[in-house]
């Protein structure tokens, strides 16, 4: 099955999301929905490496033409290509700019913990590392030549909406 055949939601409610670059991976990854594989788009600046999952959602479109972007809290290992069932516990509304245009464009990061991590404690996990993401997201879109121009936390609810949104089909 093609990933552009799942829905964002599975029946139950839990966001679907697909690893690109699995926590601790020193590359980014992306998908190639054409070729329906994975490709490695580039290196990360020396230093870095992905602190958490970082993937998409499947059955969505953001504003900058990509799917939505999402943040898997968990001491987990996956790689490239894992479906991950979870909850969303917020997002990291972002604003940037790219060299290749110059319109600003809104680009949330969706973070979600998976199915078997309870809410609680993904929420604690999140208050410890709030400032971590949004450093390592303003790094790498840096290198990106992405600009980041603004950035802000958002309650699960408000990231919700934001993925229902930009659902292609109804879930």
């Amino acid at each position: 099955m093609r990933l552009a055949n799942l829905s964002a939601f599975t029946e139950a409610g839990l966001l679907n999301s697909i690893v690109e670059a699995p926590r601790g991976s020193r590359v980014k990854f992306e998908y190639d929905s054409a070729a329906d594989v994975f490709r490695i788009n580039r290196p990360l600046p020396v230093g870095l490496a992905y602190p958490f999952d970082w993937g998409f959602v499947v059955g969505t479109k953001a504003d900058d033409g990509d799917p939505v972007d999402v943040v898997i809290l968990g001491d987990h290992v996956s790689y490239p290509g894992t479906l991950i069932e979870g909850r969303i516990i917020a997002a990291l509304d972002v604003q940037e700019t790219r060299r290749s245009r110059a319109k600003l464009v809104r680009n949330p990061r969706i973070v979600m913990i998976p199915k078997w991590i309870d809410v609680s404690l993904g929420l604690a996990q999140l208050d410890d590392v709030r400032n971590d993401i949004a450093q390592f997201l303003i790094r790498v879109g840096e290198s990106a030549g992405k600009k980041i121009v603004e950035h802000c936390w958002q309650r699960a609810e408000d990231a919700q909406r934001y993925v229902e949104a930009h659902c292609l089909r109804s879930s």
